[in-house]
């Protein structure tokens, strides 16, 4: 099957490349390295049976010991209709592993940076937010760097009577990624934290941060609710249910990937180098203020000031000289951005 938009995606660790990274990581268990295993068993396909998930998202390499030992679940995965995208990171020889993923019949691989000349399959660009790029031969543009939507993990959240605790989210990174590629779909990454085990709302929260945002998140489950799903634990599989309900619930409301915010004010930026930073942090905090707005992704390397907050419309377009002497565009909501 060929990447397309409407893939949904689901990341599948598995196999020897998986457990030779998670052995570098604190905490990682023996048990951990046999459910590792496990997933790359045909048998394991099981858990996305029956449910709106139709791409998984393995660790791809030109490693031959990888390859081999997911020859199997790639073939039955696509005789079920599945398709597949290798993730290639770290130091990996791309234009090899590229190549492997063509013979093993990958639909995509998603890596870091330019893909190479000869790619024989759609390359997903694979970068930070702030290096966000798109590809005319990818339906689908990553976003690598996500956070775990909710509360900070570890952090006593803090408020006051004139201000809001603070919750992650990638609203902001989805709302710039979306503008930077209009005719693609977003997909954003991120794991679950390492050191909990998160509850059934977490991970439909997750799933609805970036679905509300126009995105999707390529379901990421922390070990234990890996091991516990594979142990066929009633509490693990009622939170699998959950999360695939809400797949579910946005799937079947897909047109609210197709709208657009609306609103007087519209951030204005290149998104790029120096330009990201205030861009990001002009378009995370606005919401806090219950300020309608756009985002425009301002085309070419023409270096900004700042994300240039315009009203647009000509009513309140009204140039002031700000105190910084800079020609900014004023905001009746949140003043200059200088």
């Amino acid at each position: 099957m060929a990447l397309s938009a409407e893939s949904i995606p689901m990341r599948w660790p598995a196999g020897p490349l998986d457990i030779a990274r998670g052995e570098k990581t604190k905490g990682f268990t023996a048990d951990t390295a046999a459910v590792l295993r496990s997933w790359q068993d045909p048998a394991s396909l099981a858990v996305v049976q029956g449910t709106p998930v139709n791409c998984l998202v393995v660790s791809w390499a030109a490693d031959a010991g990888q390859q081999e030992a997911l020859k199997p679940l790639i073939e039955k995965g696509k005789q079920a209709g599945l398709e597949f995208v290798g993730l290639i990171e770290g130091e990996a020889n791309k234009p090899a592993a590229v190549a492997a993923a063509q013979s093993a019949g990958l639909a995509a691989v998603a890596m870091e940076g330019d893909a190479p000349a000869s790619a024989g399959v759609p390359v997903i660009p694979w970068n930070k937010a702030a290096q966000v790029r798109s590809s005319a031969k990818s339906p689908v543009v990553g976003v690598s760097d996500g956070v775990f939507p909710g509360l900070p993990q570890g952090a006593t959240p803090q408020g006051g009577p004139t201000n809001l605790p603070w919750v992650d989210s990638n609203g902001a990174i989805l709302l710039i990624a979306r503008a930077l590629a209009p005719d693609k779909t977003v997909w954003v990454g991120f794991d679950p934290p390492p050191a909990a085990t998160q509850a059934a709302e977490a991970y439909v929260l997750a799933v609805a941060d970036s679905a509300s945002h126009g995105a999707r998140w390529p379901i990421s489950l922390d070990d234990s609710l890996r091991a516990d799903l594979t142990a066929k634990k009633q509490p693990a599989v009622d939170t699998w249910k959950k999360t695939i309900d809400t797949v579910a619930f946005f799937e079947q409301h897909k047109e609210l990937r197709t709208y657009q915010p609306h609103g007087l004010l519209a951030v204005v930026s290149n998104f790029s180098g120096a330009d990201f930073e205030p861009g990001q942090e002009a378009v995370n905090l606005l919401p806090r203020l219950r300020q309608p707005f756009q985002v425009i992704a301002r085309r070419g390397q023409r270096r900004l000031h700042s994300p240039v907050c315009r009203p647009s419309t000509t009513s309140i377009r009204k140039r002031r000289t700000p105190p910084c002497g800079r020609n900014c565009w004023p905001s009746r909501a949140v003043g200059a951005f200088c």
